[in-house]
């Protein structure tokens, strides 16, 4: 795991960015919880295939938005859209 960013908006609510690089993986990882940690849910709709994630964020300005950082990018890829999870 690279990082678990507790939500800004709901107790309950976290994000971790997952690094599966060692594993030769290189699908991004992004999971979030809203109950507190009991299930997670894989948010990556709208992230490019290819590149790891090392962070996410929570966006400040408001609830259901956030930043993710794929480690092949210079620059943050908002993830609105990524509401809806991976299917496997």
């Amino acid at each position: 795991m690279s990082i678990l960013e507790a939500g800004q908006f709901d107790a309950g609510t976290a994000y971790a960015a997952i690094n599966t690089l060692r594993l030769d993986d290189l699908h991004p990882h992004i999971l979030r919880t809203r109950d507190g940690g009991k299930t997670w849910q894989e948010i990556v709709r709208g992230l490019p295939e290819g590149g790891i994630v090392n962070v996410v964020r929570e966006d400040p300005s408001g609830v259901g938005s956030c930043s993710a950082a794929p480690s092949r990018r210079s620059t943050s890829v908002s993830t609105t859209a990524i509401a809806g999870s991976r299917s496997a």
